[in-house]
């Protein structure tokens, strides 16, 4: 399983996604090539519908592709079971997406250490990663706080420390800033810009935010399930 077969942190190779619409056959996918390398802050873009978020959650194990083959850290994602797959998803990747995800009746702090008890790690070594991050992402005052409790940019932090507190490889944000204003929007992506540089974290972004694209090492455009 893992035998590693290129440098690449993602290889999708000849992904197609199709889905059943009553008797119809819908194509979201029809056939993508991409590799991203460590350390890229990448922007997949394109309008609604495109099949952005859908690659994303290909490349994220949350969907699995009708056709093609993903292999993330060079390992081959093909006919992996669940197991394997919900282990490859906490160790490696990370998610951010536009709604947050946060839970509602959890703290800041909570939020940020639920995920860590998948991990085998003392509850020191927990408390100190929830803090390093929870401080890291400026909202360490705001700890106690819930979810409704915090403005729109406070959870996207929060959500981002949780992300980061796991250790991931990988990072995949989907429309991160849609739900932002646009200062706001700035100083996630500075902040996710500032982790993937000092990180050497790798992030991929869902997006049509010209915000993202700007900051973008590389922009790959998708319309109509194909890359262009």
């Amino acid at each position: 399983m893992d035998q590693q077969i290129s440098t690449s942190i993602v290889s999708a190779k000849g992904i197609t996604k199709e889905y059943l619409l009553g008797r119809t056959i819908v194509p979201a996918l029809r056939g993508i090539d991409l590799d991203v390398q460590k350390g890229e802050f990448l922007a997949i873009s394109g309008p609604s519908g495109s099949g952005k978020t859908t690659l994303l959650n290909i490349i994220g194990l949350i969907e699995k592709p009708t056709a093609g083959n993903v292999f993330i850290d060079g390992i081959e994602i093909q006919n992996q079971n669940d197991n394997t797959l919900s282990e490859i998803r906490a160790h490696r990747i990370g998610m951010i997406f536009q709604q947050f995800n946060l839970i509602p009746v959890l703290s800041a702090y909570e939020n940020v250490e639920y995920p860590l008890y998948e991990k085998k790690m003392s509850r020191l070594e927990r408390a100190d990663r929830v803090k390093k991050w929870l401080d890291w992402v400026g909202i360490g005052s705001f700890q106690n706080h819930r979810p409704m409790e915090l403005s729109g940019g406070q959870r996207q932090r929060v959500a981002i420390a949780r992300t980061m507190a796991a250790s991931p490889l990988l990072v995949l944000a989907d429309e991160p800033t849609a739900n932002l204003d646009h200062k706001t929007g700035l100083e996630i992506l500075e902040l996710m810009k500032t982790i993937n540089e000092s990180h050497q974290t790798t992030f991929i972004f869902s997006t049509h935010d010209p915000k993202v694209m700007e900051r973008a090492s590389r922009i790959v455009r998708i319309a109509d399930g194909l890359l262009c």
